[in-house]
């Protein structure tokens, strides 16, 4: 089965340690196969720094044949 990009969304997560200072999501990604596209989030650079890290996820927009609205299908978490 193919998942189109349009069935998902990503959501983030700013901590600093390990309380949740900002947060958002990006939805309607629109990407073919082998193609690329860079994001920007509304971080501002008092909002970057030692301690701070980025969770972000991508989850499911709609319900799907194998598969409920909400489903995680990948994460990450990084240092910033």
């Amino acid at each position: 089965m193919i998942l189109l990009l349009h069935q998902v969304k990503l959501q983030w997560e700013l901590l600093a340690g390990e309380q949740v200072v900002d947060r958002g999501e990006v939805t309607g990604i629109s990407l073919g196969p082998r193609q690329t596209q860079r994001l920007s989030l509304p971080l501002s650079p008092a909002q970057k720094g030692a301690g701070r890290s980025l969770k972000v996820r991508v989850v499911l927009e709609e319900d799907l044949p194998w598969a409920s609205k909400g489903q995680e299908l990948a994460r990450e978490h990084f240092s910033l």
